[in-house]
Order: C-alpha cells, then structure tokens, then sequence
C-alpha cells in the first residue's frame, strides 16, 4: 500500500482549503493509505471531513510569524520536527511553508502543488527564504510541480527549475456534497423582479471586493432593479460593510459566512468574480458547474473555465468589470446564450476526472 502524504497550513476558508477537503473526502483507491496533515489544527472547512480520512496535525492553535523561525530552520530539520513519519508520496498542497518543510524528507516522490498565479514567486515568498539560490534549492528537491490552471505555470516560468517536470491538475469539486446542498432550502428571499448577482470568497484585498461594491453603487441609479450578494468572512468585512452604508448603497447584502452556499448560488442569475488575482477559482467552477452564467476578470484559470461561452472575460480593472457588467444587464440575448451554455458545463465538471489526474501525480 501507498503511502501518501498531504500538507496545508491549516484549513481555513479559502479555495485551496475547501479544494484539499474535497480531495480527502473523495479518495477511494484501496492501494492508497492517505493522509491529511495541517500545520495548525484550526479552520472552518475541518468540519466538512469525513469521518473516515486520516487527518493529523502539527498544533492545536495558531502561531502568527511563524515564518520568522521557518526562515532560519533547515528544511530536514523541520520535516524531522513537523512530519515525523515516513511516506512513499509527500504533497505540499499550497505554496511557502508547507513547501518548505516537505522538501527536506525523502519520500520515494514529492510534490509541490501551486494555487496562484505569480510572476515573481522568489520575492512574494523572500520571508522564508535567505536567498535565491536557498529558494531553487527547496523546489529542485521536487519530482513534480503541479499548477492548478496552465497560467498559473505559465507564471512561474524563469522562476522555477527547469529540470523538475510540470504540469495542471485542475481542482477537485466534490460533485455530491454540491448536488446534495442545492437542494436544500436557502431561506433567502430574493425579489424575482431583480437581476439577481453572487459572489463568494473571503473578504481580502485579493477578491477585489471594494470595487465590485463601487461599481454596483455606480450603476444602482440607473438599473434600480439590481442586487449583489456576497458571501464569505474575512478581515476587510467591517471596511466594506462602512462603505456600504457611508455611500448609501441599497443593492448590496453581506451575508457573512453561510455554510451551504450552493443552496443561495443555484437561485441566482449571474456570478461575479471580480479577483485581482487566483490560481482557479474553485468558487466559479461551483457556479458553472450549478448553471449559473459567469463575468469574470481575467485572473489564472478564467478562460479555461470560461471555454465553452458559459461566462464574460473581462480585462482586470475596475473600468472593464463595469462594462461586462453593463453588457450582460443590457444585452438580453447575451443572458439567455451565457444560461445556455451555462447549463451544459455540468457535463464538463466530474469528480472522477479530476481524482484521476491527481492519481496519475502519484
């Protein structure tokens, strides 16, 4: 039997969390004895596991800066430290240092898995490493590097050893448990007079939420029979909340956090991604995969998801975003062909797919 190791910071509410959840929930290879491990035993998307996955972890809480210590450690010390056990496959499953650490064990194969998009990687992760040559060092170690879209490893290109193999495994969607919470009752009551928009993810600088609010204040007076929702948590939730009453902006509700957001996703007309940036957004796949036409800007993995004409693309800035926004609320034939293809990307989406590309990591 395999032995396969993977490792994330802890799991919390982001994609690349609920993404790792859904790999463990889903594995079902015999040959395979998994384990998920997280630095800190902490995070939101812990409740989903299922009872039968073998999970671990390193602290009970977490340790803010902790990096600052990392920096200094030698990797195998901290594999010695952290991991302990030995395994034939060991997966970091997000970027900096849970890289770090499983790149000074020797596991017969090791993985390192990327979930954003950089064009710098060396100096978006200079607080753990000393140098340069410290940083090429912990990837040579590698025998693979995955990306979860083709821009995302188009991005690290120059960044990252050359000898070391590369290749895009898309994210892991757990098909059932979205099948099974859509049908459950939202308890939201939406107006069916509105054009009604979504978006979902954690409340950051990231997610480009202070524009999408901006731009939706904007337009509030021309297309009165508009309304954004936006669910998740997170550190900008008071700012953005201030802004929103500050300017007077009726067509935006917070909903915070809500633990079966596919019951709330499957009503509504549009999904909005408006991100600075992601590696592939788990969230609008989960839309797509409902139905739910997309606009999006052109953040690492859009025009994959979007391929098939299931969604807008839009440049990344706040002027563009507008103007998408704009076309689908004017353009009634583009809304009815955007649902169309919409409701066919289901076909596309499968768990299976995806767990055998993972598989064929291994």
């Amino acid at each position: 039997m395999k032995k396969v190791l993977l490792m994330i910071p802890d799991l919390r509410g982001g994609g690349a969390e609920r993404v790792a959840v859904n790999l463990a929930n889903n594995i079902d290879d015999d040959s395979i004895e998994f384990t998920l491990m997280t630095l800190f035993d902490v995070g939101i998307n812990k409740d989903r596991l299922s009872e039968r996955v073998r999970y671990k972890y390193w602290l009970p809480f977490r340790i803010r800066g902790i990096w600052r210590v990392f920096k200094f450690i030698s990797p195998r010390l901290l594999h010695k430290l952290i991991i302990r056990d030995k395994y034939d496959v060991e997966i970091s499953y997000l970027e900096g240092l849970c890289t770090k650490i499983v790149s000074g064990g020797n596991a017969s194969r090791k993985i390192a898995w990327l979930h954003c998009e950089l064009t710098n990687n060396y100096e978006y992760f200079h607080y753990l490493y000393n140098s340069k040559d410290e940083f090429m060092k912990i990837y040579s170690s590698y025998d693979l590097i995955v990306g979860v879209s083709k821009d995302v490893i188009k991005s690290f290109e120059g960044e990252l050893p050359e000898k070391v193999e590369k290749r895009v495994v898309h994210n892991v969607l757990d098909t059932n448990e979205i099948d099974c919470k859509a049908n459950m009752n939202s308890n939201l009551k939406l107006n069916s007079n509105s054009v009604n928009f979504i978006s979902v993810g954690r409340l950051t600088q990231q997610k480009g939420y202070e524009r999408l609010i901006k731009i939706f204040g904007e337009l509030e007076s021309k297309y009165p029979n508009i309304h954004l929702y936006i669910l998740g948590d997170g550190q900008l939730k008071s700012e953005l909340n201030n802004y929103i009453l500050t300017k007077n902006i009726h067509c935006i509700t917070l909903l915070g956090f809500v633990d079966n957001p596919y019951s709330v996703l499957k009503e509504m007309d549009c999904f909005i991604c408006s991100s600075l940036q992601e590696g592939y957004s788990t969230a609008v796949s989960e839309a797509l995969y409902l139905g739910v036409p997309v606009i999006t800007t052109n953040c690492s993995g859009a025009e994959e998801l979007c391929s098939n004409g299931a969604g807008i693309v839009v440049d990344n800035d706040e002027i563009a975003l507008k103007k998408g926004i704009i076309e689908y609320l004017e353009n009634a034939g583009l809304r009815k062909s955007l649902k169309i293809a919409a409701s066919k990307k289901k076909e596309t989406i499968s768990t299976n797919s995806s767990l055998n590309e993972f598989y064929d990591c291994l």
